[in-house]
């Protein structure tokens, strides 16, 4: 186990290092405790720590460079101001852009749904389709009134904050 900046790293991963870290692969098994998302990806103000393990296999390690395929659990992870539980995460990170499927099976948020999630720009894009089964939303600190939402969706979001949302949705049997 090994502390750093981040958070504690437990890996269990064969690497090639190269000169250049953009070059640099690696392929095994890791786990994350307490570890700093939201620093790692600049975006503190809504994305704190995860704890998390799973399969990995990449090359880089700079999130403008680094591609990674993930395979793994996500036992909590701090988003919005609540503490996420149980998540079943599967896609790749590449250039500062995700594509995959999530599952979660929290105790306020039972969903799936797969797309991406584009860093890139200033302002990230969110690109989702999915089932939402059960949400209580007031707890997730999505509105402020006790909502519970069950619905299909087709998102196509662009948001730093609720206040700066732009975009367009498509929700089903709501």
């Amino acid at each position: 186990k090994l502390k750093t900046g981040l958070g504690y790293v437990e890996a269990d991963v064969k690497m090639n290092l190269q000169d250049s870290m953009a070059f640099s692969r690696y392929d095994g098994k890791i786990k994350l405790q307490k570890f700093k998302l939201g620093k790692l990806l600049g975006m503190e103000s809504v994305l704190g720590t995860l704890d998390a393990e799973g399969q990995l296999k990449g090359n880089g390690f700079a999130k403008k460079s680094a591609n990674i395929d993930f395979d793994g659990k996500v036992s909590e992870i701090y988003f919005n101001q609540y503490l996420y539980h149980k998540i079943a995460l599967k896609g790749n990170f590449q250039k500062q852009l995700f594509k995959g499927a999530v599952a979660v099976k929290d105790s306020h948020l039972l969903a799936t749904m797969e797309g991406e999630i584009n860093l890139r720009q200033s302002k990230p894009l969110y690109q989702l389709d999915g089932r939402i089964e059960r949400a209580d939303l007031a707890t997730l600190h999505f509105t402020k009134e006790a909502i519970r939402l069950k619905t299909a969706f087709d998102v196509d979001l662009s948001l730093n904050s609720w206040d700066d949302l732009t975009g367009r949705g498509f929700f089903q049997d709501v």
